[in-house]
């Protein structure tokens, strides 16, 4: 992957990050900068990257299965707040600064301006829950690349062991039908389509 060595100098030129990190960042960002410096900086994100591939690989009936759809669309929660909490907190305190009366009330058009803000947040956190779930869907398709390749070179060496274990129970067509399903889960989720009912059906396609 000649282009994460160039991500990786970066990663250690401008963040200081020590080498395994920055290697692990740029190869499993396959080369987006963006989210290779947020694995870096955020250990949290790096985290749930982990937990996302537990409960993947933790599914082994329906009622799991259902669970597990669940627990996905709450790591995408947490993973939208973790990148853009310090932001919404900081809209929040400029429109009170402009409202604010001596009273710490707020004065008129306060209410509405206020209301305007928090209709505007929910639209940007419900935007990058969606954002949060397409990048899973990504990481669940490089893994699933990783697992058709015997030998590699893979993607997610960090996750070898559980590449190992997916290749012993899955045939090679399964997993290249399964790549087509969460295809198609990444363009129903662009919609309006039910998050959850995505992902159940998704995941009741693993083996």
């Amino acid at each position: 992957f000649p282009v994460t060595i160039d991500v990786t100098d970066f990663l250690i030129r401008n963040l200081e990050s020590d080498l395994e990190l920055a290697k692990e960042a740029a190869r499993i960002s396959q080369g987006h900068i963006g989210k290779a410096r947020a694995l870096v900086k955020d250990k949290s994100l790096r985290d749930l990257r982990k937990r996302l591939f537990e409960i993947l690989l933790d599914v082994t009936t329906e009622a799991k299965a259902i669970f597990a759809a669940s627990r996905i669309i709450n790591l995408a929660e947490e993973g939208a707040m973790a990148k853009f909490s310090e932001e919404l907190d900081k809209e929040v305190q400029e429109v009170k600064s402009i409202y604010e009366g001596a009273s710490k009330g707020l004065i008129s058009g306060g209410s509405k301006a206020m209301k305007e803000l928090e209709r505007d947040q929910k639209l940007k956190i419900s935007r990058a829950i969606k954002d949060e779930l397409d990048g899973y869907l990504l990481d669940i398709m490089s893994f699933l690349r990783d697992c058709q390749l015997i030998d590699g070179p893979h993607i997610n060496e960090d996750l070898s062991d559980q590449i190992k274990y997916f290749q012993s129970k899955t045939k090679e067509k399964d997993i290249s039908k399964l790549l087509s399903v969460v295809s198609n889960c990444r363009a129903r989720l662009s919609t309006n389509a039910s998050q959850a009912l995505v992902l159940e059906n998704l995941l009741l396609s693993f083996p």
